[in-house]
């Protein structure tokens, strides 16, 4: 063994887990046009569930792995600033780059239990903006709305072909037609010109798949979106979303995630941004499967507010509650919750039971 290669050997063992696990996470997205077009609904929900359990799974096993590879040198902290150097080094180009760095900082943590966050050790702070790369060719489809729109409007639906057939497509076209008419653009008549810019990917969820795009009026960005259910007659386009209160719950964080196909997430966020405006980051990587991210990037958001802030924590406001303390900062829209060490009567639950 060449003793020097240990913190590379040791990096490309976590390289190898990411690389296992990104597979994998995009396999299970890309199947799930499969499932909506074959109308497998079961088979969709256990696709979203195995997706939350594949990043725990992976960083658990391998953990294991490079524990072992490191035997007496697991504690080394020079060894781990070196592991972190050589990963940086190997996913610097990556399209995923910042995923990635998560995924390292899980490593460390499932393997240091209980060792408070470390700059020196981990990817505390960004390496650079939230955005990996920014793609060669847009991620979205662009078509002008010009009359007459009901033809825009088929044009788009060509962009998502899916091997089952429509209901009725002609009266969903007619539908959609009428809907922005009627919404959004007799309510701007002096509109000069209007674009809709449609993700390619599309967001499936239960038995339902999204079409998510915006509409540039002028100045103005709205959202569009539209709902496709799959019943036994067909595929049918159930409504048309232009508003950001309606947009805004598709996405809340009390729904399951989104099964999407990305690239470069950082990109599709930022689209999703565009529409979500009282959306965080956190909240956005959370919601197309990103989660750990999304911890990532709040935590990240949460630094920079107290190098910004002098308030102070406080208790939080409302009725005191029986298993945990719950505080927060004045400015900052969050509450934080520690568990107490004992629960007083008639509570009985457990420390574990509540985490």
């Amino acid at each position: 063994m060449f003793t020097k290669l240990i913190p590379y050997d040791a990096a490309y063992i976590i390289l190898e887990a990411y690389l296992k696990y990104h597979h994998q996470f995009k396999r299970i997205t890309k199947r799930a046009k499969i499932r909506f077009e074959q109308r497998d609904w079961h088979g969709i929900q256990a696709d979203a569930r195995y997706r939350m359990t594949l990043y725990r799974e992976s960083v658990g096993d391998t953990t294991e792995k490079l524990l072992a590879f490191l035997g007496g040198r697991r504690l080394d902290q020079e060894i781990w600033i070196e592991m972190k150097e050589m990963f940086l080094n190997e996913i610097t180009n990556f399209n995923t780059r910042y995923i990635a760095d998560t995924f390292y900082n899980s490593f460390f943590r499932h393997s240091h239990r209980g060792l408070s966050v470390d700059p020196g050790l981990m990817f505390v702070h960004a390496t650079g903006t939230y955005r990996e790369f920014k793609s060669a060719i847009p991620i979205y489809h662009t078509l002008y709305l010009v009359e007459p729109i009901d033809v825009t409007i088929q044009q788009l639906f060509n962009y998502f072909p899916f091997d089952a057939p429509f209901e009725d497509l002609q009266r969903d076209i007619k539908m959609i037609t009428e809907t922005l008419q009627k919404d959004l653009l007799d309510q701007h008549p002096t509109f000069r010109t209007t674009r809709i810019e449609l993700m390619k990917s599309v967001f499936y969820r239960n038995k339902a798949a999204y079409l998510v795009g915006r509409i540039f009026l002028d100045d103005k960005v709205h959202p569009f979106v539209l709902p496709l259910l799959h019943e036994e007659n067909g595929i049918y386009v159930d409504t048309v979303l232009l508003h950001m209160n309606d947009v805004s719950t598709i996405f809340s964080y009390n729904r399951s995630y989104f099964l999407v196909e990305t690239d470069i997430v950082s990109e599709q966020v930022d689209f999703l941004r565009s529409i979500l405006l009282t959306k965080s980051l956190g909240e956005l990587y959370n919601s197309i499967g990103f989660e750990k991210h999304g911890k990532t990037v709040l935590y990240r958001d949460f630094l920079r507010h107290l190098d910004t802030s002098t308030d102070k924590f406080t208790i939080a406001p409302g009725i005191k509650g029986m298993v945990m303390t719950v505080f927060t900062i004045p400015s900052y829209q969050m509450v934080f919750k520690v568990i107490k060490d004992k629960f007083a009567a008639p509570k009985k639950v457990t420390e574990q039971e509540v985490k």
